[in-house]
């Protein structure tokens, strides 16, 4: 399925310098569908650092009779992430490796990439995986899109207007930290954020090729479902920082389609005001099924421990 590696596996590439300032975090805000950008000098969301890393990089040239998606990724902060002067980018391919799937032979892309601030300190870790599979056969018939209802067996709120939640006061493992039905972004916004940071693969971009190839309409990247569930977390526990999100993407999820974010906690010791609290993240599709999981690490805000980088 590889045509060329732009690179040797494990050889690290210098992107060169990424300036980070509002106007970036503005657009971020806007191609994610957030009705603010973060205020001034406030923790950034942890999905702005694929924006500034761009297309996955380095390139690996996939041959014609292939589609590739983005499979998952960690994202991992070793500090606060804020607006900085610049911040410095590299980059390298961990991996390279074959598997079989549900739709046969697959080819995986590991990366691994770095952000540096201006005193070379380590300021995000991202690793990331990308699929490849043979491309199926054109079907015209393919379904028109048709947003359904959410799926029902997800039907109760988290219990995120007791205010001590989001200080941490009677949390427990269990809790439902928020349940929100709403429909995945349309396609104009799939194209916005797409032409933004560098994904305009045609199954995000092109409904005709989309259809012809099965799917319902363009399919929503995995980094904007990850930003959905980003800012999910946000808005259902200000007094945390998020220092960790990693995402499987299972199921791809059709623009407009109906979907339910959930997160709940699995991991939190009350008697430890250090410890950091886990929640298991899902997004499901219109069909109930877990089109993207994973977890989510936060520490509430008044600690200033750091998590170590891999």
């Amino acid at each position: 399925m590889i045509r060329r590696l732009s690179h040797a596996v494990g050889i690290e590439i210098d992107l060169g310098e990424v300036e980070l300032d509002g106007n970036v975090a503005t657009r971020y805000a806007e191609a994610i569908g957030a009705s603010t950008p973060p205020a001034l000098g406030a923790d950034l969301p942890l999905g702005l650092v694929f924006s500034l890393r761009g297309a996955p990089a380095p390139d690996v040239e996939f041959t014609n009779d292939t589609v590739s998606v983005h499979a998952g990724h960690t994202i991992t902060l070793p500090r606060p992430f804020t607006v900085a002067t610049h911040y410095h980018l590299t980059s390298r391919i961990a991996a390279v490796f074959e598997k079989s799937g549900r739709s046969g032979p697959l080819t995986v892309v590991a990366r691994v990439a770095r952000l540096r601030d201006p005193q070379g300190s380590v300021a995000a870790v991202l690793e990331d995986q990308q699929i490849a599979r043979w491309r199926p056969a054109a079907n015209p018939a393919a379904p028109a899109p048709h947003p359904v209802a959410p799926a029902a067996r997800r039907t109760t709120p988290g219990r995120t207007a007791n205010p001590e939640l989001h200080r941490g006061a009677g949390l427990d493992l269990g809790e439902v930290i928020a349940v929100e039905h709403r429909l995945a972004p349309c396609p104009q916004a799939v194209l916005r954020y797409a032409q933004a940071f560098g994904g305009v693969e045609p199954l995000f971009v092109d409904s005709a090729f989309a259809r012809s190839i099965g799917y319902a309409d363009v399919i929503v990247p995995g980094p904007l479902q990850a930003a959905l569930l980003e800012h999910m977390l946000a808005s259902h526990l200000p007094g945390w920082r998020l220092e960790q999100i990693s995402l499987t993407f299972r199921v791809s999820v059709i623009a407009s389609e109906a979907i339910v974010l959930s997160a709940m906690v699995i991991g939190f010791d009350a008697h430890d005001p250090l410890a950091p609290m886990v929640l298991d993240l899902t997004l499901e599709n219109a069909r109930g099924e877990g089109a993207a999981v994973g977890t989510a690490t936060l520490r509430h805000q008044h600690n200033n421990s750091t998590t170590p980088t891999r």
